[in-house]
């Protein structure tokens, strides 16, 4: 099931979780909304509303060490690899050098993100970024799974490409699940019964 979150919802769920909503939370929205407005899913939904609020959401159930630090990480989190505004300075600046190394780890390289990288060379790039996060915070783990769990809910739409459907669960099996049964409960829960209903079609019957 495609996931869709709306920003009063997302905050609702802080308020819940008794998360202080901070100047820093607050910054990390305005910055979350500022640059994700515009860009659109495969589908042409917002990008915003279904990947980046469920991201932060799925932070907020991975247990009871959430802080508003994390939730502004998962806010950001794509923010130095999707807005051409922002850069490194900037984001130092804004939010600080422990969120920035955070985002900084997830960002994917625009050469090895390309069209014209294949899915083989994709899949090794994330491979190794999974071997990195092993020795990286819990934050950035936690992110990261969340990223992929709602990645992986995205390809419930019509207009699905095959490849990398293939791809992403291949890898998610071989040593994204792996992963998140060592870190987190609630995060290999979430990602496992993702990865088998789409392993079994069942978005898209």
């Amino acid at each position: 099931m495609k996931p869709h979150l709306e920003e009063r919802g997302l905050l609702k769920k802080v308020k819940k979780k008794k998360i202080k909503i901070s100047p820093l939370l607050k910054q990390a929205l305005r910055q979350a909304k500022s640059s994700h407005k515009n860009q659109k899913r495969d589908d042409g939904s917002s990008y915003l509303l279904e990947y980046i609020y469920p991201v932060a959401c799925d932070i907020l159930n991975c247990g009871k060490n959430c802080n508003e630090k994390m939730l502004a990480t998962a806010l950001l989190h794509d923010v130095l690899e999707d807005d051409p505004k922002m850069d490194a300075k900037k984001f130092k600046n804004l939010f600080g050098i422990k969120i920035y190394n955070c985002v900084k780890i997830l960002t994917k390289n625009k050469k090895d993100n390309s069209p014209g990288s294949s899915e083989k060379r994709k899949r090794e790039i994330n491979r190794n970024l999974i071997k990195k996060l092993e020795k990286k915070n819990r934050c950035t783990k936690l992110v990261k799974l969340a990223d992929r769990t709602n990645n992986l809910a995205s390809f419930s739409l019509p207009a699905v490409n095959k490849k990398k459907l293939e791809r992403y669960l291949k890898e998610t099996k071989e040593f994204i699940i792996p992963f998140a049964k060592r870190e987190n409960e609630y995060s290999y829960k979430k990602l496992t019964e993702t990865y088998d209903r789409l392993s079994r079609g069942e978005d898209f019957k």
